[in-house]
């Protein structure tokens, strides 16, 4: 079970990673993922749209193979809040499936945007921020974490899968897990030691995505006019 979730929260932030839609401005990402978020405080019916357009969203950024995996891992959260009300609703003496389905959906929108917006940070752009802050020695580390975060992620996968074709206990996978991890930091530091002692001369080029921005910042206009007059 563990390898599988991992294996989907691999595919939820870095299957479509050369998408031209995490090139969307971060002041719109930002700005719809606290719209979405308002919507999940606002009620039910509010998260329930700030989720559909959401879905709609990541299938016309060229992010659909993520949709899945997103909804599958944001799920879980979700049926953990969703039991949880039920069994004190239960113990209460009121059984109400709208509050149960509420909580569940609410959860559900708001760990999947987040999720979103994980998956759709671009190091080089948080370079450039980094970068911009006067930070200059520190502006690579968000590319070289980006880097790690996959191949820790998959070395988490092989290791939980080796130890149960072994039928070993869950404890040595993750013990190997973060070894292997450790060990490719530590390379990723060594190799880039001078370059990061140095810094950058520069910021590194990027160029923004206006077409995904502009689609975004509708998303979360459509979101702000809906949470006003719904």
């Amino acid at each position: 079970m563990l390898g599988w979730i991992a294996s989907k929260i691999y595919e939820a932030l870095f299957t479509d990673i050369e998408s031209d839609a995490k090139k969307t401005h971060i002041l719109a990402k930002i700005s719809f993922t606290i719209m979405v978020l308002v919507c999940v405080g606002l009620g039910f019916h509010q998260s329930l749209l700030a989720l559909a357009l959401m879905i709609v969203l990541m299938e016309l950024s060229g992010l659909a193979s993520a949709i899945i995996p997103s909804l599958i891992v944001s799920s879980i959260p979700a049926l953990w809040f969703g039991v949880s009300n039920a069994i004190l609703l239960y113990y209460n003496g009121v059984i109400d499936y709208y509050i149960v389905l509420g909580v569940f959906v609410r959860t559900l929108t708001a760990s999947m945007v987040i999720l979103l917006f994980i998956a759709m940070l671009n190091p080089y752009e948080l370079s450039r921020i980094v970068y911009k802050l006067g930070a200059r020695k520190s502006s690579l580390i968000p590319v070289m974490v980006w880097r790690l975060m996959p191949l820790a992620l998959r070395d988490v996968v092989e290791a939980y899968g080796i130890q149960k074709l072994k039928k070993q206990s869950l404890w040595k996978s993750i013990a190997i897990s973060t070894a292997s991890m450790l060990e490719k930091s530590d390379f990723i530091l060594e190799s880039n030691g001078l370059k990061l002692e140095a810094g950058l001369v520069e910021p590194l080029p990027y160029k923004y995505s206006w077409k995904h921005t502009i689609t975004y910042i509708a998303a979360a206009l459509i979101l702000v006019v809906f949470s006003l007059f719904y």
